[in-house]
């Protein structure tokens, strides 16, 4: 269901990314071997990362990683931010070229 808002209040979070979205492999490698990380939005919250998906790879604990189809990860993330619409928590991607950066279609 594209563009259909929820039944209750909303969260709108505007992600306006001037640099890439991807962080280096070295902070990507970094949080999958942290014991946990803390996320702070909207209530802190503790948890373990493990695995990382970015449109050319999927990174692992343990230092492994494997291809990633740029297609299918830009399918997953529409799919991840249509499910939080219908939560409630609108996610609007804005980058420099237009399209949806995080879900590498920029």
């Amino acid at each position: 269901v594209f563009q259909f808002e929820s039944k209750g209040r909303s969260l709108v979070i505007r992600l306006s990314p001037e640099g890439p979205v991807v962080p280096q492999e070295a902070i990507l490698r970094q949080l999958l071997e942290a014991s946990y990380v803390r996320i702070n939005f909207p209530f802190a919250h503790w948890g373990e990362v493990v695995t990382v998906h970015t449109s050319a790879r999927k990174y692992f604990r343990g230092g492994q990683s494997a291809p990633n189809n740029p297609r299918d990860h830009e399918n997953l993330v529409r799919q991840l931010s249509q499910d939080q619409r219908q939560r409630g928590l609108v996610l609007d991607f804005d980058a420099a070229g237009g399209g949806d950066a995080a879900a590498g279609a920029g």
